[in-house]
């Protein structure tokens, strides 16, 4: 196993710090593995979680972080679903965990609390895991992209009902890193801004994540209402940097219960659409060429992903190739979209 966290801590470690909770490490940092699998254990009222109610309350829980060298930590924490579309649809919705901040500084770690969990949603166990692991590349893709992303930990988890020890489930998640930690990390703090005009944005970060998004084929995010992105305002500029994550509508994750999104003109999941702010043709040459320098380091991160099957690897690099074999099309897209019209159907691209 090839288990980096020592040498993570190590780094971490070296990092500059700005005050006493810098100085700490997170429990993301403690967990993290990078290519690494993490063993997770969670056990609660699995009823309670499952049953659907409009609050989506927490629920007492526990749980239990592995690797293959034994156990990194164990807590008492609280649990709920996340997400009312997929808690709506799903046999296993997406879960927000919450630790004691008392429970964290006691074990000398930083006050970062909340942490999404990503799930396998239905119970069919193979197109589950297939559905995982495609959205847990795109992460990875954006973590290729920009530092400005959220670091993500694929988990192997077991889930324990507390009041019937027959009930076990194993599946497959995604474990996010918190959202004020990453804040922190890039150098900004999260804020909840709607509307936001483009001179708000740090222009290239925006442009940066809108191109990414329309490379992977998603639509299911919107920058005015702050869907599926969180906005970072950075200390040093002022400015807000946009954090994109669920990716499970993409093409790329191509997850079966994902839905088109007719208000901004993707008429099927397939299609491709455009919906970042406005840019100079200077800023799109420079940025078209950007992400072809990163072509080579998309395709040798899916193809060396061993645990997603083949047959998956090859689906997504035939998304990838669809964006970068087809440049005409998108500079064509970027100049239709110098009119101001955001809902513009583009490029079809099928399974």
């Amino acid at each position: 196993m090839r288990n980096k966290l020592w040498f993570s801590l190590f780094l971490i470690c070296l990092l500059p710090t700005f005050g006493h909770s810098e100085t700490r490490i997170s429990l993301f940092d403690q967990v993290w593995l990078q290519e690494d699998v993490l063993e997770v254990e969670l056990v609660t009222d699995l009823d309670g979680l499952l049953t659907e109610n409009e609050n989506m309350e927490y629920q007492k829980a526990s749980v239990r972080f592995s690797s293959e060298d034994g156990l990194i930590s164990s807590w008492d924490i609280k649990v709920k679903a996340r997400g009312r579309y997929r808690y709506r649809i799903c046999d296993f919705p997406p879960l927000k965990l919450n630790f004691k901040k008392g429970d964290l500084t006691d074990a000398g770690l930083a006050e970062f609390d909340s942490y999404k969990l990503v799930t396998h949603c239905f119970d069919d166990e193979a197109e589950a895991k297939d559905n995982v692991l495609r959205e847990y590349m795109a992460y990875r893709l954006y973590n290729l992209v920009t530092d400005q992303s959220f670091r993500v930990q694929l988990v192997k988890i077991t889930y324990k009902d507390d009041t019937d020890p027959r009930i076990i489930e194993s599946r497959w998640g995604v474990l996010i890193e918190s959202t004020d930690e990453m804040a922190q990390r890039i150098g900004g703090k999260e804020v909840e801004l709607l509307n936001q005009p483009i001179e708000a944005f740090d222009t290239q970060a925006e442009h940066r994540m809108s191109v990414f998004q329309y490379l992977i084929g998603n639509a299911d995010y919107d920058l005015t209402t702050v869907r599926n992105v969180k906005l970072v305002k950075m200390e040093a500029t002022g400015k807000l940097v946009p954090v994109p994550y669920d990716f499970d509508f993409s093409i790329l994750v191509g997850a079966n219960y994902a839905v088109a999104n007719n208000n901004v003109g993707q008429y099927r999941v397939e299609d491709r659409v455009y919906l970042g702010f406005v840019h100079p043709e200077g800023e799109i040459r420079y940025m078209d060429k950007f992400y072809q320098s990163l072509r080579s380091d998309f395709e040798d991160l899916i193809r060396q992903s061993d645990m997603v099957k083949r047959s998956n690897r090859q689906y997504m690099l035939k998304v990838i190739e669809g964006y970068f074999e087809n440049i005409e099309v998108r500079k064509g897209i970027y100049v239709g979209a110098q009119t101001g019209t955001y809902s513009i159907p583009v490029e079809h691209f099928s399974k």
